[in-house]
């Protein structure tokens, strides 16, 4: 009998530089903790019983994220050079498992909720895709605008969810080039 697909794979993007966040190590690497904060990242999506898991680092930074995830079953490719390339790289890598479900998660996001995670899976049944939003609590302003309304406006978090067949084919689909 076949075996059947993992019901939720989960991608770690840590590709980036993290020059936002100044400072000589990209923030994905820096300690947070105890630990790096993409250790703190996958052993979330572990704890929740997603496997596997992919980790998309820079191509340079593959044997320090190697040793820095050591123990946790981590796959780790290397990253494009931008999210987008990171993600199509990772996906990728997991269309051998084609897992029903992916969460698609940033590195430098260390507190990540189980709680989260089931309501997005869970969202799935209905949604091609899910992401979780928190409310804009503070007053904004659009400069030559007047009063912006907070109540329709939301922060949008990682993970990303998505069924996996979907998010795969529209990677693919996606013309060369374009971010």
């Amino acid at each position: 009998m076949p075996e059947s697909p993992p019901p939720a794979a989960a991608i770690v993007v840590a590709a980036g530089q993290g020059l936002r966040a100044g400072g000589a190590t990209p923030k994905q690497f820096v300690p947070w903790r105890g630990k790096p904060m993409v250790r703190h990242s996958v052993e979330a999506l572990i704890g929740a019983d997603l496997a596997p898991i992919v980790v998309a680092v820079a191509p340079d930074a593959i044997a320090h994220a190697a040793t820095l995830l050591e123990g946790t079953g981590a796959r780790i490719v290397a990253g494009g050079e931008t999210r987008r390339q990171s993600v199509a790289n990772a996906l990728e890598a997991l269309a051998a498992d084609a897992p029903r479900a992916v969460l698609i998660h940033d590195a430098a996001r260390p507190g990540l909720q189980t709680a989260v995670i089931g309501r997005l899976i869970a969202a799935l049944e209905t949604a091609p895709g899910a992401i979780p939003v928190l409310p804009v609590v503070d007053s904004l302003h659009r400069e030559g605008e007047g009063r912006v309304e907070r109540e329709r406006l939301h922060r949008v978090q990682t993970p990303q969810a998505f069924r996996f067949a979907e998010i795969l084919a529209a990677h693919r689909a996606w013309p060369k080039g374009a971010d």
